[in-house]
């Protein structure tokens, strides 16, 4: 799908360039995300100081937000709701399991948060009322794997290119999966419960 030249932001237009627009709908795919300077760099293949350039003039302009993890959009944009998934990617679950509900989310996620794990590189976290999803993405942007913690579940997700293989994705996702057992077994609480499915095209 083509990004407009400019959106509309209450009864303003505002005049993006290219590179601007496709930042901005890099940071509209999950609600409420963060995605880290890295991450954005190798998800849109944007030179570093290209992208530096253009998210300084986005976070002086108030289109995007800077924090300590990362970027999010600015509360003065109203862009449309989140693009959802890309179309020529399968989404294909790798790891369910239970998590009791004592277990310290907060801890878990700032633990894991800016991890590798394989050949995955650490992208982004989005939070909502209900769902925190941890985010990390392949060196060619090609692959990704969300880490969904929703009440007293997670999942693992993939999402990778039809003709992608993935060996790479299956075998960093139960290396997340380990480091949260490891992680919550330190807190000395009851084990996680394991039920794991196996990938599947569809």
């Amino acid at each position: 799908m083509d990004v407009q030249r400019s959106f509309d932001f209450s009864e303003e237009t505002y005049d993006l360039d290219d590179r601007e627009l496709e930042i901005l709908k890099a940071l509209n795919q999950e609600d409420s995300s963060t995605v880290a300077f890295q991450g954005l760099k190798r998800k849109l293949g944007i030179h570093q100081e290209s992208l530096s350039r253009a998210l300084t003039r986005l976070n002086r302009d108030g289109f995007v937000e800077k924090t300590p993890d990362g970027y999010r959009i600015g509360k003065k944009v109203g862009l449309p709701s989140a693009a959802g998934r890309n179309p020529d990617k399968k989404i294909l679950p790798i790891i369910q399991a239970y998590v009791p509900h004592s277990t310290d989310m907060n801890n878990l996620v700032s633990d894991l948060k800016g991890t590798w794990f394989g050949g995955m590189r650490w992208l982004g976290l989005a939070e909502t009322d209900t769902e925190k999803v941890l985010t990390w993405i392949t060196e060619n942007g090609e692959s990704q794997l969300d880490l969904r913690f929703a009440r007293d579940s997670m999942i693992i997700e993939a999402q990778v290119n039809i003709s992608t293989n993935l060996a790479e994705a299956i075998t960093a996702a139960h290396e997340i999966y380990s480091r949260v057992s490891s992680l919550y077994t330190k807190t000395k609480e009851d084990n996680l419960g394991n039920n794991t499915s196996p990938p599947y095209a569809s």
